[in-house]
């Protein structure tokens, strides 16, 4: 007989008894099911700075920037709606950030035009719009949150103080706040805010005096600061935050890769997402229902420029390619929400000839498949 054929004969015979003689159990692995993702452009204008949020049936709202314009649009069901928030001879709807109160919209948005952090609501079937506090001049992203009471609270960059601060309605005046003060000659600061159960604000902040991430909150009296990354580089100021159902802080951002924190006790624990040198740019995260975090962000990965999609599931990240488009054109600024079923929007926007704001949807929410693997017990 030949000596190969003797061999595969033997060794099959031995996992033959071995199978017969010892109990098989199984390991299990889980693996997220693929997703597919339908996109729209929403606006081949020129447009900059896309905010999306849902509304109560798991309808997409975008609110974003374009040439003098502040706009604002609406999915119907069947098809997207476009409307003019404010029109200025001048650059506005710059860092727009929008919440929903129902579906009534509430959006903070910088206006070059006119210097000034200004806040737009729609009620009575217009568009009110006011400039809040002193001008400041152009410095970073605008972000707004509504509390309990639906009323709206905002951070901002003051880059002529070189200051974040802190304005909210109390149901009669805005109330303004310092929330920290930097030297140097100032850098783009991004920041987010979030508000927790008792509507106490909680932000993340890039600083660059000190090349560190920081997380903020206010606890009724005063503002305490902890130091989430104590080595970011300039590309960290890119940062986003969201709160689980135990008021804990979760933060997606940059530090030459994407990266995401959560506070763990005291102490800062962080994980890197994506390892790409250019992944985080643009990023918004929010968590599931199981407070689980998902981040929409663009990468570059040459020769092409992506939307990427990243989770958390079964103790491990996952990513997947939204959109891609080749060398020359680029995406900027994603904008993620979660609906009832966990299922991802996002809106983002696409920089080049073919200047764009664009919405994709995944045809459901990730979901884990339970793999089981053969294992021989002995």
């Amino acid at each position: 007989m030949n000596k190969n054929l003797l061999i595969g004969f033997t060794l099959l015979g031995t996992l033959l008894i071995t199978w017969l003689v010892n109990p098989v159990s199984a390991t299990q692995t889980n693996t997220p099911t693929a997703g597919h993702w339908q996109i729209e452009t929403v606006d081949a204008s020129d447009c900059w700075f896309p905010s999306l949020a849902l509304n109560d049936a798991g309808e997409p709202r975008i609110s974003y920037g374009a040439l003098g314009e502040l706009k604002y649009a609406q999915h119907n069901g069947v098809s997207w709606e476009l409307e003019f928030v404010e029109i200025q001879p001048g650059s506005t709807g710059w860092y727009s950030s929008l919440a929903l109160d129902s579906d009534t919209p509430h959006i903070s948005y910088y206006s070059p035009y006119s210097n000034s952090l200004m806040y737009a609501i729609y009620i009575d079937s217009s568009w009110q719009i006011q400039a809040i506090g002193d001008s400041y001049d152009y410095g970073g992203q605008t972000s707004l949150a509504l509390d309990n009471g639906r009323l709206p609270h905002i951070a901002y960059w003051d880059a002529t103080n070189l200051t974040i601060k802190y304005a909210y309605y109390d149901g009669a005046d805005w109330q303004f706040e310092a929330v920290t003060t930097m030297s140097g000659s100032g850098q783009d600061v991004s920041l987010a805010l979030t508000l927790d159960t008792a509507n106490q604000p909680h932000l993340c902040y890039y600083d660059y005096e000190n090349g560190s991430l920081k997380y903020a909150s206010r606890n009724g009296v005063g503002w305490q600061f902890e130091t989430v990354d104590n080595d970011v580089f300039y590309n960290g100021q890119d940062c986003d935050i969201a709160l689980d159902a135990q008021n804990r802080p979760h933060i997606g951002y940059r530090n030459l890769a994407l990266r995401y924190a959560r506070r763990d006790g005291g102490s800062w624990q962080s994980t890197v997402v994506d390892d790409d040198f250019f992944a985080g740019d643009g990023l918004s995260l929010a968590l599931d229902s199981a407070g689980q975090p998902h981040i929409s962000y663009t990468d570059w990965p040459v020769p092409e420029h992506e939307v990427r999609y990243a989770f958390l599931a079964g103790g491990h990240w996952w990513i997947e390619t939204v959109d891609a488009v080749p060398s020359g054109q680029s995406f900027a600024q994603t904008s993620l929400a979660l609906d009832a079923d966990d299922r991802p929007h996002i809106g983002y926007w696409q920089v080049g000839e073919s200047s764009a704001l664009k919405y994709a949807v995944r045809d459901a929410a990730p979901a884990i498949n339970q793999v089981y693997l053969p294992v021989i017990v002995r």
